[in-house]
């Protein structure tokens, strides 16, 4: 079950990354690079909602990809801790 989550954050992250690569602007606003770290890094605290606010997304599609990740990431845990 742990696996599944971990490799929710991850799947995240490579969309975040592809979102930069693809999208032709920085992901993040302030033009943080996003790099492999980076997006791990965003992932993760948007998955577990702590959202630390040092790295935001800086497009429409980057905002709605992280609040789809918020509510999947609390879905899945209080499902499977339940």
């Amino acid at each position: 079950m742990l696996c599944i989550y971990l490799l929710m954050g991850m799947l995240y992250a490579f969309l975040y990354g592809s979102i930069d690569r693809l999208g032709g602007d920085p992901f993040f606003v302030g033009g943080a690079p996003a790099s492999a770290s980076n997006c791990l890094y965003f992932s993760f605290t948007t998955l577990t909602t702590t959202g630390f606010g040092d790295y935001t997304a800086r497009t429409s599609a980057g905002h709605a990809l992280a609040v789809l990740e918020i509510v999947l990431g609390q879905l899945y845990l209080v499902t499977v801790i339940a």
